[in-house]
């Protein structure tokens, strides 16, 4: 029997983990609810998923507003929150299948993601202390960033989850670019001015090395880069 929880998962239709995600979904939910602005997406790989999978086409209109539009959808009141790029380890899979609703005033829980760059996970900088909002109540709501959004709930009903999700988001380089650029125009287009170019990049280098990023050697260099490609 499978643990009153639905998941919401938002895609551009560009993920290669999306069979993986929803295979591994199915494993402890009944509702799997993906929105996505791509229907040639949803048109080629709705026919092979399970009746338990809902596939909706929706206008992007920034990832807060997004998940809400999928929580709103939802047939539970907790909700698993993935990207199309995060697979539950089989551990997180574990603890979800014998998942019971939390008593007291708990609305969400972060889990520890491990980030994946070039095939090898992450251990240096802020890439390696990466914990988001993956699970939580229906009744709290996203903000309505385009990009980054924060769920609106206080931190004192915040718990942790100690099993990870394996996010591959910058698993393979190239698409790892073409999504960057893609943040990059959709940050760009929610900004009533753009910052100082200069500045804001050296904010990031200075980041980069007081959380040791550099001890990454290649791929730490690659993902400074990016992240200054993203914000510029």
């Amino acid at each position: 029997m499978h643990p009153e929880l639905s998941v919401v998962i938002i895609s551009a239709g560009t993920s290669p983990w999306i069979k993986d995600v929803i295979k591994r979904c199915e494993m402890f939910s009944k509702d799997i609810i993906i929105v996505s602005n791509n229907q040639a997406f949803i048109n080629a790989q709705s026919n092979d998923s399970s009746s338990t999978t809902r596939w909706i086409f929706r206008d992007f209109k920034g990832y807060g507003n997004q998940k809400n539009f999928g929580a709103s959808l939802a047939k539970f009141n907790w909700i698993v929150n993935l990207d199309d790029d995060e697979l539950p380890s089989h551990d997180l899979l574990d603890s979800l299948r014998a998942w019971n609703n939390p008593s007291g005033n708990t609305k969400a829980f972060r889990i520890r993601r491990i980030n994946f760059c070039n095939g090898s996970p992450i251990s240096w900088g802020k890439w390696s202390e990466d914990h988001s909002v993956r699970i939580y109540h229906a009744s709290c709501i996203w903000d309505d960033k385009m990009v980054h959004e924060t769920l609106l709930a206080s931190k004192h009903a915040m718990q942790k989850i100690r099993w990870p999700i394996y996010h591959f988001t910058a698993n393979h380089l190239g698409s790892y670019l073409e999504k960057t650029e893609n943040y990059r125009s959709r940050r760009a287009s929610s900004l009533v001015r753009k910052k100082d170019i200069g500045w804001s990049t050296l904010s990031i280098l200075f980041s980069a090395l007081i959380h040791l990023e550099w001890l990454e050697g290649v791929n730490g260099l690659y993902l400074t880069l990016t992240r200054s490609l993203e914000r510029n």
